[in-house]
């Protein structure tokens, strides 16, 4: 399909300006979960995107395993994350990826 075919289903959203961010003082948004094995130790280097008003969050998460898997919140005000997965939105599958079994 041609680009602008794809543009008539999906919603163009304006990057935003370094100038138009501020830095909060609730931080960190996010901190590991000792009850969750694999988000035990670490949770950062977070990707967001906004879709109907809510901010859908997957974060990089490190926990007794010590391998990197993929977290999932989403949050209607983009600083209280409501919704967390008890599991990990992504683990690891490719050979290329680790030691995979350690963490399922």
């Amino acid at each position: 399909r041609r680009s602008s075919d794809l543009l008539k289903h999906h919603t163009v959203v304006s990057p935003v300006r370094a100038t138009d961010l501020q830095r909060l003082t609730q931080n960190p948004l996010l901190t590991p979960l000792s009850a969750h094995y694999w988000e035990s130790k670490a949770v950062f280097n977070p990707a967001a995107v906004v879709e109907d008003g809510k901010v859908h969050l997957l974060y990089r998460a490190v926990g007794d395993s010590d391998m990197s898997v993929l977290g999932y919140a989403s949050s209607v005000n983009g600083v209280d994350f409501e919704e967390r997965l008890d599991t990990p939105a992504y683990i690891p599958r490719a050979d290329f990826e680790g030691d995979r079994k350690s963490v399922v």
